[in-house]
């Protein structure tokens, strides 16, 4: 095989002159080893020169399951730039929205209440949550960002969809055909990992050094709780590597560089070091990630960590952080979603640019032509070069830079995708992935044309309000939570009565399975689970409960099977706690083996 990968290679003598077609097309052909052969006998012999002089590190912090109204709707929404939710003459904080969003503002739409300031650090998962929308008191630190640096008004996901499909246009700027939490082979690919390259295979390619960051902890030397430690730091203090469960390997083009996989505490060196690479990726600690329901407060007091990280550091006047949530968690928000261009990548299952049908006979949902994009996600965009206090529109230009005005395609926006097209245009890497960061709007053009002096960028941001449990050990849900101080969490509303219908059940729960959501039980000292999409896909008619297996563990168990060769268990005869286990051993087990 390496004498045609060699050969293939040899067809086409350089990238930069070609550029990723010919990858592309090859990829979802080849196997895991086949592909990795192939990019690393298309890489270019030297780094090529930087197109700018401003920025030479790009951090992405990647968080979890927000909407732009939920978090920056109330906080902004006086401001004229901001399309959020505004004061009203009489002082109060209530605004009538669409009832689906996407459905326009015509008379037949109907209507909901929106208020300001009284979303739940910890949220319930009940269904009028999504109303709910934070304040500037309850989240000081993103509101120290919005007068110090920039956020956006108009920076959508990628897919109106869950977080699989924006993971996977996020660093590939394709999810090749799949709108929902599924793996490729679900959907008629020819295995389990979608085989598309990858911003690191870009990267790579060029021989422009980047790190993937992951944490499983909130602390250094720790494997269940955090102890007094810092939260915010990262695993295996004295090692570079981390034991954290990268939640994008489904991608083979994240897959195949675990050799850059590190710890948090690493970047948290490197920023006071100013050693960070050029392109930093990081995922976050599972109960800082601020996915519903986890604690909002300690997603805030990892932010501070990072950005305080990143300013104190020497590198700080050459950094661009950018803070991005993956997709709107079903918050509401009311803003219409545009249109974009489909991405048209090889590794498309269904070719809907051309209204094909899927290939062959899968168990792959909702058929989507990826030419709209999802909700608005909650983005800031950090950096000296930032204008102060900013709220950030439509991009003027697209990411590569082609005259827009009068073609078919519609005008560019600020998606997921515009994080590939900055680093494309930023470290000059050879070509863009799909046609989606092509047209997707670049960060650079938003860069001033000098820093801002060093004393008009805080040092510090302010604390984080405490959060409501103590740091603890988010993949496990029984050892290490103190269950007689564990409140329970009733996630609807309580009617307050704690009474029972005929029938013995409390009619709060009896409603709360009714409506997919988990039911409350005496004692089970669990964190509270984002339910709303764990149990449909797995063909469940109501969540489980919190001992329950996920959704998303059944797709990292295949995930993981396919990886290491290893035979799936019995995921109907697991917990929440052993299937954990089991995904955490086989994911040790995938970072000790020789890929070469």
């Amino acid at each position: 095989m390496l004498n045609f990968v060699a050969l293939l290679a040899l067809s086409l003598p350089n990238v930069e002159d070609r550029g990723y077609a010919h990858i592309q097309r090859q990829l979802p052909g080849l196997t895991f080893r086949e592909a990795r052969t192939l990019l690393r006998e298309a890489r270019l012999a030297e780094r090529p020169p930087a197109p700018q002089s401003k920025i030479e590190h790009m951090v992405v912090l990647f968080v979890e399951n927000r909407a732009a109204d939920h978090i920056f709707g109330c906080m902004l929404g006086d401001r004229p730039d901001f399309d959020g939710i505004p004061t009203r003459p009489d002082g109060g904080h209530w605004k009538l929205f669409p009832a689906e969003p996407g459905t326009g503002s015509g008379p037949a739409a109907k209507q909901v209440n929106v208020s300001c300031g009284t979303a739940d650090q910890v949220c319930h998962g009940a269904p009028n949550e999504s109303t709910r929308m934070f304040s500037a008191a309850q989240l000081p630190v993103k509101h120290a960002i919005s007068e110090s640096f920039a956020v956006f008004n108009k920076m959508f996901t990628s897919v109106p969809g869950p977080s699989w499909p924006n993971h996977l246009f996020s660093q590939s700027a394709t999810s090749c055909g799949t709108s929902s939490n599924v793996m490729y082979n679900t959907c008629g690919g020819k295995t389990a990992q979608f085989p598309q390259m990858t911003i690191f295979d870009s990267l790579a390619l060029a021989n422009v050094p980047f790190g993937i960051y992951v944490n499983d902890t909130c602390g250094p030397n720790t494997t269940l709780s955090c102890g007094d430690v810092t939260p915010g730091w990262g695993t295996n203090t004295g090692t570079n590597a981390s034991t954290g469960l990268d939640p994008d390997v489904t991608m083979a083009g994240v897959a195949r560089h675990k050799s850059h996989f590190f710890s948090h505490t690493l970047l948290y060196e490197q920023a006071a070091a100013g050693a960070l690479p050029a392109f930093s990726w990081i995922s976050p600690a599972h109960e800082a990630s601020d996915h519903p329901c986890f604690d909002m407060a300690k997603g805030e007091r990892m932010l501070k960590d990072i950005y305080e990280a990143l300013r104190n550091g020497p590198g700080w006047n050459k950094t661009l952080f950018v803070v991005t949530y993956d997709d709107y968690g079903g918050f509401y928000d009311h803003v219409e979603r545009p249109a974009a261009p489909h991405d048209e990548s090889p590794c498309n299952v269904w070719n809907a640019q051309h209204n094909v049908s899927k290939t062959g006979p899968t168990d792959c949902p909702n058929a989507f032509d990826f030419q709209q994009l999802g909700l608005r996600s909650s983005t800031m965009l950090i950096s000296p070069w930032i204008k102060k206090a900013s709220i950030i529109n439509e991009p003027l230009k697209r990411g590569d830079r082609a005259d827009w005005h009068g073609s078919s395609e519609p005008p560019p926006q600020w998606d997921h995708t515009s994080m590939l097209a900055t680093a494309k245009n930023l470290f000059g890497l050879p070509d863009f992935l799909t046609k989606r960061d092509a047209w997707a709007g670049s960060f650079d053009e938003l860069l001033l044309e000098q820093p801002r002096a060093l004393d008009d960028t805080p040092l510090h941001l302010p604390p984080a309000l405490a959060p409501a449990k103590p740091w603890g050990p988010p993949h496990l849900w029984g050892e290490g939570w103190d269950e007689e101080d564990d409140d329970e969490i009733d996630l609807i509303d309580d009617d307050g009565d704690d009474g029972e219908d005929d029938d013995g059940t409390d009619d709060d729960d009896e409603a709360a399975g009714e409506m997919g959501f988990p039911i409350k039980r005496e004692g089970r000292g669990a964190p509270p689970h984002h339910c709303s999409a764990s149990f449909e896909e797995i063909g469940k008619e109501k969540c489980q409960g919190p001992k329950a297996v996920t959704a998303k563990q059944r797709l990292q168990i295949a995930l993981y099977s396919a990886l290491t060769q290893t035979p799936a268990p019995d995921i109907d005869v697991m917990d929440y706690e052993s299937a954990g286990a089991w995904a955490k051993a086989r994911w040790l087990e995938y970072m000790a083996m020789d890929l070469e």
